[in-house]
């Protein structure tokens, strides 16, 4: 998927109130976007036992039980999980329908995190 059409699913997301507005800079800063399909049984199954270990931290605590229940309340088991990198190798990672005919979801709790540091 390229930046644009990427872009443009963004701000339909931003006007159904999915994501926050913030997400639209991340895309637009994007170094490399890639795409993995997902299996969202397994994803519940992951998240659902993290739940227990962000119990120390409110901010995580918040964004994986939004992931934990948009997990439980999505009817397909087929998503499309998209990173978007950015050049200081931060990563986004929204959840998108498989057709990635809509972004379903961005997975807060990895918004600012750089995968080298673990630093916010």
């Amino acid at each position: 998927m390229d930046k644009k059409a990427l872009e443009g699913l963004v701000a339909e997301a931003i006007s159904r109130g999915t994501v926050a507005p913030s997400l639209f800079s991340k895309v637009r800063n994007a170094n490399e976007i890639s795409m993995l399909p997902v299996s969202r049984s397994i994803l519940f199954r992951i998240y659902k036992r993290r739940l227990k270990h962000a119990r120390g931290n409110p901010v995580l605590l918040e964004s994986t039980e939004e992931l934990v229940d948009f997990l439980a309340d999505y009817p397909n088991d087929e998503l499309l999980m998209i990173d978007v990198a950015d050049h200081d190798d931060c990563h986004a990672f929204l959840l998108a329908s498989r057709e990635t005919s809509k972004v379903l979801h961005w997975m807060r709790m990895f918004g600012e995190r750089s995968p080298a540091t673990g630093a916010e």
